[in-house]
């Protein structure tokens, strides 16, 4: 090659690097929608320094199997490839797509001299006007992504191995640049399922919590003063007790039955809902000018509901007979308590259930007191998450097997200025109806996050911070781009995170709960089912669901060396997520014969007070051995105040 040769490549190479950093770039700070426009300028760019007179950017569809045209540059005056061609299988052409998929880069001085394999190939290209190309693979690690075709429609040509080299360049920065689009597309097509999603229960087809809310602000907004309003709240009974004889499967079809007859016993415009574990509301409105009382129009709808549910349902080829409780708010009454009109009219259900089967109550003044407890609590969170009073201790985990911590768990702690230490027992539960979950949420996930950066510092490679979800907090609809956002704010790396879910609530919307665990899982996000044994506990989710361990409830470690059944079953757990290739988890710790048990069985990781209480993170190094080998062999004793809150 002669020196003004050599120059000229030189140039070339060092402008095409310019072009493609400065499309990586660009890339990482548009929106999707500009994508597109950031690559076509890097492709002409391209083509006009590898001299070609087109560049098309073929890409294979989710299914691995569809060849796309994505993209395509030519010089003026030539005819477009986009006007002929459409998406088709790649194994279509035969001749191409064995190359591709052993990545081998394909040099084609002269189309029309194609072999006969590659008839499919060579009519294509003439009739776009194509006489030589050249087409490199897109790929990542070895999954091909698509290819580059560099082509010349004026000439025939040889490719200098130069040339080639840059043509070669350029397709390994577009796959990484097709890549990050792809995963993109494919996260905005599961946040656009979950939304989908979030305000429908799947189980029934009614409205979720979340749809309810809606439905009452647009009927607040159309209220007047010629109807009143109420919310009927009916809690099936005995759903456990189905649940236990003939599985979750059973309950669905229960639930699905019953809402088929709820929407045949009431009007068009009555707003019905599904909250989860079988409890029902009705939202109604009826004229105040009338001969009949409103109150009596309520218990008569009240009623029918009743009714619809006393009749049989076929469980497993057998009637079921069931009952349930009912609970009535009238909007204006919900107005007067400073209340929720559905904490009311629950408020007024739980009574009826303490009265008997099928009994209806109404919100009224006996309920206040609660009532006013319950308002006195919601507005000391709310000025609790406002002024920053919640704070975030860790317990340390550890690793069985190597001795070392292996992170901790986040937990909660609210010492309110008037009412002290308040369990979360208490207040968790009013964050959920209160419609709080999320900003606590939110505060959980950033505290967590940002302190176990540096918490995670000096711990063992692959240790992890956990963070439990709420059954509300796990069924937010936009929970996904949350987590997202705080992982991007704190610089936790995601495999650094685990998050530690009930049964109860991964169960509930098992299409949503899947769409949602897979796109943790590709986040990298470690996945955790909380307080095992207590729930579902069946194996049927558990091949279904992508997570990474199972945490053995408390509950079983507190009589586990005394306790046949308890220990039973704790060493069974252990054997079934080993079968299933999962880590396991024992909480509640407490003596060094629980510890050598667990370790006995088998179990991989371990927390309780005999290795360490839940401390601020500015004191987690320091209150913890390293290693259990340093461990104080007597029991740990709980502290009498400032116990460890834990969201569940």
């Amino acid at each position: 090659m002669s020196g003004d040769a050599s120059d000229d490549i030189l140039r070339r190479r060092l402008e095409l690097e310019t072009v493609l950093s400065t499309a990586l770039c660009a890339a990482l700070g548009v929106e999707d929608e500009e994508f597109d426009s950031v690559l076509l300028t890097a492709l002409e760019k391209v083509g006009l320094l590898v001299r070609c007179d087109a560049v098309h950017l073929f890409t294979l569809q989710p299914d691995a199997s569809t060849l796309e045209l994505s993209l395509e540059w030519v010089v003026p005056g030539q005819a477009t490839l986009s006007e002929q061609f459409r998406p088709r299988a790649l194994d279509n052409y035969h001749w191409l797509s064995g190359r591709l998929r052993r990545l081998e880069v394909i040099e084609v001085p002269k189309v029309h001299q194609l072999p006969l394999e590659a008839t499919a190939e060579k009519l294509e290209w003439l009739t776009a006007g194509v006489r030589s190309l050249v087409a490199v693979p897109m790929a990542r690690g070895q999954r091909l992504l698509g290819y580059i075709g560099f082509c010349e429609c004026s000439v025939e040509n040889a490719h200098s191995p130069e040339m080639l080299e840059l043509k070669s360049r350029t397709a390994k920065v577009f796959s990484a640049l097709v890549e990050s689009r792809q995963k993109s597309a494919e996260r905005a097509r599961l946040f656009g399922q979950m939304d989908t999603l979030g305000r429908q229960d799947v189980t029934t087809g009614l409205l979720n919590l979340q749809g309810l809310q809606a439905a009452l602000r647009t009927h607040a907004l159309a209220a007047d003063r010629h109807t009143e309003e109420s919310l009927i709240y009916l809690q099936i009974d005995r759903l456990d007790w189905i649940a236990d004889s003939a599985g979750t499967t059973a309950v669905e079809s229960v639930l699905r039955d019953f809402a088929e007859r709820l929407k045949g016993r009431v009007s068009e415009e009555t707003v019905l809902a599904h909250l989860g574990s079988g409890a029902f509301v009705a939202m109604i409105a009826v004229p105040t000018r009338s001969e009949t009382s409103t109150a009596a129009k309520f218990e008569s709808v009240a009623d029918e509901l009743l009714s619809a549910l006393r009749l049989p349902f076929a469980v497993q080829g057998r009637d079921a007979l069931l009952s349930g409780s009912v609970g009535i708010a009238r909007a204006a009454n919900a107005r007067d308590s400073g209340l929720d009109i559905v904490r009311c009219a629950e408020l007024a259900m739980k009574h009826s259930q303490s009265r008997g089967q099928n009994q209806v109550c109404f919100y009224g003044p006996q309920f206040r007191p609660r009532a006013a407890h319950l308002l006195t609590l919601e507005t000391a969170l709310k000025r609790a998450l406002e002024k920053d009073r919640l704070k975030i201790f860790f317990q340390p985990v550890f690793d069985l097997r190597e001795g070392h911590r292996f992170g901790a768990e986040a937990l909660v702690r609210w010492q309110d200025p008037d009412q002290g230490w308040i369990s979360p027992a208490e207040f968790i539960p009013v964050a959920e109806q209160a419609g709080l979950m999320i900003p606590l949420g939110e505060f959980i996930f950033r505290k967590a996050m940002v302190s176990g950066v540096e918490l995670l510092r000096n711990e063992a490679p692959g240790s992890r911070i956990s963070v439990n979800l709420s059954p509300n907090q796990f069924h937010q609809p936009d929970l996904m781009r949350r987590v997202v956002q705080a992982l991007e704010e704190s610089g936790l790396e995601p495999g650094c995170l685990q998050l530690e879910i009930t049964e109860g609530a991964l169960v509930r919307d098992l299409e949503r709960t899947k769409l949602l665990l897979r796109g943790f899982h590709e986040l990298g996000v470690k996945l955790s089912i909380d307080d095992f044994g207590t729930g579902y506990s069946s194996l049927a989710y558990l091949k279904h669901f992508p997570v990474d361990s199972l945490k053995i409830d408390q509950s079983f470690m507190r009589d586990v060396t005394t306790d046949s059944s308890n220990a039973a079953i704790v060493r069974a757990t252990i054997a079934l997520a080993n079968n299933l290739n999962l880590r396991t988890v024992a909480e509640g710790v407490e003596t060094r014969e629980q510890l050598d048990f667990i370790k006995d069985a088998g179990c991989d990781l371990v927390q309780g007070y005999l290795l360490g209480r839940p401390v601020p993170p500015e004191e987690f190094a320091s209150s913890s051995p390293a290693n259990i080998s340093q461990l104080d062999t007597k029991a740990a004793k709980k502290p009498a105040a400032k116990p460890g809150l834990r969201v569940t």
